[in-house]
């Protein structure tokens, strides 16, 4: 069996994405759609496509595809998945799931209503070390505080002649900020081996970036938000923090997060490795004032990516996650965020 594929959007993520569908057998790419046909036409050239399309609609109802990958601008991710839903296709989301978390609901919907398979593209969600954590932690007692970050720092480096990525930065270009960019990679991440969010209260900055004059990039101003503080309470009970930003000087693209429970707790640090996690479940030396507690590392086994998932789920039938459902969720974490740092709120309720 094998699944033929369109791409919808044909931007730098685009191309990431072709390049792991080509490694994988029985995936076909037969199409390819951009608003901008002369970008489409030169990934299509670029990468052996044989259709190019410039309206996605054109596309689901011409070609014999069997699943599209959404690789578009975020405002545009709603009405694109909506219409794969609705022409029976199966579809793979680029994250964050929407811009706004009724378009979100929306999407949810139409993927029930279709049956078919649906995953957003939260990379780290499948990583073998926080799908080991998740299964941990249940044996470890009750989870009493969660810490968790997602540092970058390339708005550091940003020269007045690079505009890459900059319009991530920038409300006028549709641009949310870290917190939309990184910060639902990291909430995904700590949902996903923590569980639920019931509250949050949330700071979002706009700092000064180096060597920009007033954060400005010819007529472009970078006005989103660069750093994000989440103060999280959890279903089970636990409490955290969450963060996130560009600005963190040294760290490239640094995942971590720990959880402390009452018998035991568990560190993944997915710059180190996506394999293993060190865990805790007693000491060694319980003398004195500090006690020295026993880490041990554990194996976790090895890397599935999300490309491969979707193409098995559609050949097996059964669904993988990060599901669109999945996806909802962080939505609405990611507007109560917004809700709360806007209105300066204590608590904004999930």
């Amino acid at each position: 069996m094998v699944i033929k594929l369109g791409i919808i959007g044909t931007g730098g993520m685009a191309n990431c994405q072709v390049e792991r569908f080509k490694n994988i057998k029985d995936c076909t790419l037969i199409a390819c759609c951009d608003i901008d046909k002369k970008k489409a036409e030169v990934f299509a050239n670029k990468h052996g496509i044989k259709s190019v399309y410039e309206d996605y609609n054109e596309m689901l109802s011409k070609e014999k595809i069997d699943a599209v990958s959404v690789v578009t601008s975020d405002a545009f991710h709603a009405p694109v998945s909506i219409a794969a839903f609705k022409a029976g296709k199966h579809v793979l989301c680029e994250k964050p799931m929407s811009t706004n978390v009724k378009d979100a609901y929306k999407m949810l919907l139409a993927a029930n209503k279709a049956g078919t398979i649906n995953m957003i593209n939260f990379s780290y969600h499948c990583a073998p070390a926080a799908i080991k954590a998740a299964e941990l932690i249940k044996k470890l007692g009750e989870i009493r505080h969660v810490e968790a970050s997602y540092l970058q720092s390339w708005v550091i480096r940003i020269k007045p002649e690079n505009l890459s990525n900059c319009w991530r930065l920038s409300k006028k270009l549709g641009g949310s900020g870290v917190l939309y960019d990184i910060g639902c990679h990291i909430l995904d991440l700590t949902t996903s081996i923590v569980g639920d969010i019931t509250g949050i209260r949330c700071v979002l900055k706009t700092h000064k970036i180096p060597g920009l004059k007033n954060n400005r990039i010819g007529n472009i101003i970078l006005d989103a938000n660069n750093a994000a503080f989440i103060f999280a309470d959890f279903k089970n009970g636990a409490t955290g923090i969450i963060h996130t930003t560009y600005l963190a000087f040294g760290q490239t693209n640094s995942l971590k997060i720990r959880v402390y429970a009452t018998k035991g707790a568990i560190e993944v640090d997915l710059d180190k490795s996506w394999t293993e996690l060190k865990f805790s479940s007693g000491s060694v030396n319980n003398s004195g004032w500090f006690p020295q507690e026993e880490w041990k590392t554990l194996k976790c086994g090895n890397i599935i990516d999300n490309y491969t998932r979707f193409i098995r789920s559609i050949k097996t039938g059964k669904q993988d996650s990060p599901t669109f459902y999945d996806g909802y969720k962080i939505q609405k974490y990611l507007d109560a965020c917004f809700k709360s740092a806007e209105k300066n709120s204590n608590l904004i309720k999930i």
